[in-house]
């Protein structure tokens, strides 16, 4: 007793206070430790953070002056409506690998975005954006051209660029097919509705049965949760694009165009598709001494035969889509307008037909969307290059008779 009596004395009252709150601490851990088993009285994810000063020790880093000329451009480019190539910039100076590769050359630097900027915007420059964005990348770097080093340091930057820009093409194209469908998918349910709406008085006035009523208004309820979902639809493409351009708040206020660019006037036929990858796709020279080589090179032959059958085909249906099918249904509403100008026929064929024409536009969407996607696909797989003998594939302008 009198040996516990001098320890505490010579403690103090600081002493002592450590021991309480040590004590105090161990009942806390003990609070804690019991609450695991109940769920209602554990702590909320910010209460954690706040008092395991969580955040003070993991806190995000001050934004830098390159991600600040980043959000410059991005606000710039988000003035008029996305395009495909504002998609593919911003994906590119927001991708972390590629700026990883920023960091190695030293070129992470708000100069590295403006010049950039004024590249891709001149039009002397008539390189493609993924190579416009490795070719300043590149002119940072320190390495000696022509040595190995610098071979390694060109296709490990081509294959991280081209990758990304095909991938910001693909959900890019998909944001803008799915929000042109879900506007169509509109114009469905208004002629539904209406169907609906005159089986009603038809019913009431006794021109019709209740079958028929019950049918029209089966067929606007079944519309009301396909246009539904078509809304949802655009909205997912739309965030998928948002996440792959790491945006956020204000900055995911930017339009998309009304429609998808129309097919290249002219079939886009490539010469020796085979020895053009071998050439020029950066997976080609992968592991080039591996013993793996031989079926590596095969596997890319044929990925390249398939992405291009795969376009022409796209392109041969979305063509057939355009030029056939939708200006018949055009032909069949326009007769079928006379013939109810002149009453030979009920107002319930002109619908039926109304939706015929509105379906066949948005499988043209669809097919269109096929092709740019695998044109996205081809793209890549070609490192970015098309053969000089291949027909331009530049966009046309929309077609109307998708609206």
């Amino acid at each position: 007793m009198n040996i516990i009596k001098g320890k505490a004395a010579s403690w103090g009252a600081a002493g002592l206070a450590a021991v309480a709150l040590g004590i105090l601490g161990g009942c806390a851990g003990i609070e804690y430790g019991g609450n695991a088993r109940n769920a209602a009285s554990m702590p909320g994810v910010a209460e954690v953070a706040e008092r395991t000063q969580y955040r003070d020790y993991n806190y995000l880093k001050p934004m830098s002056g390159y991600q600040q000329a980043v959000d410059e451009r991005i606000a710039v480019l988000s003035r008029a409506p996305m395009t495909e190539a504002a998609a593919v910039e911003i994906a590119l100076l927001q991708d972390t690998e590629v700026q990883s590769l920023m960091r190695e050359h030293w070129a992470q630097r708000p100069s590295f975005v403006r010049d950039l900027g004024a590249r891709i915007e001149s039009m002397e420059d008539s390189q493609p954006l993924e190579w416009k964005v490795q070719g300043e990348l590149l002119s940072y770097s320190t390495t000696d051209r022509w040595r190995t080093e610098f071979g390694e340091e060109y296709l490990e930057a081509a294959d991280a660029i081209t990758a990304t820009a095909a991938e910001a093409r693909t959900v890019y194209y998909e944001a803008v097919a799915a929000a042109q469908l879900a506007t169509m998918f509109e114009q469905t349910l208004e002629a539904e509705q209406a169907g609906a709406e005159l089986a009603n008085e038809q019913y009431l006035s006794g021109t019709t049965s209740r079958l028929d009523q019950a049918r029209q208004h089966l067929a606007y309820a079944e519309t009301v949760k396909a246009a539904a979902e078509a809304g949802h639809e655009a909205v997912a493409k739309r965030e998928a694009l948002n996440r792959l351009m790491k945006l956020w708040g204000a900055q995911t206020s930017w339009q998309l165009p009304d429609r998808l660019p129309d097919l290249p006037v002219a079939r886009p036929e490539l010469g020796d598709i085979e020895g053009f990858v071998v050439a020029h796709s950066p997976e080609s020279y992968a592991g080039r001494a591996a013993s793996t080589q031989l079926a590596a090179g095969t596997s890319l032959r044929s990925e390249a035969r398939e992405h291009y059958h795969r376009m022409l085909t796209a392109y041969d249906i979305a063509k057939h889509q355009r030029d056939v099918v939708v200006p018949l249904t055009e032909v069949a509403l326009e007769e079928l307008q006379l013939n109810y100008n002149a009453m030979l026929l009920d107002v319930y064929e002109l619908l039926d037909a109304t939706r015929e024409q509105i379906e066949a536009g948005k499988e043209y969407v669809t097919t269109l969307a096929d092709f740019w996607i695998a044109h996205a696909e081809l793209n890549r797989l070609l490192g970015g290059r098309w053969p000089e003998s291949a027909v331009t594939t530049a966009a046309a302008p929309a077609s109307p008779l998708a609206n």
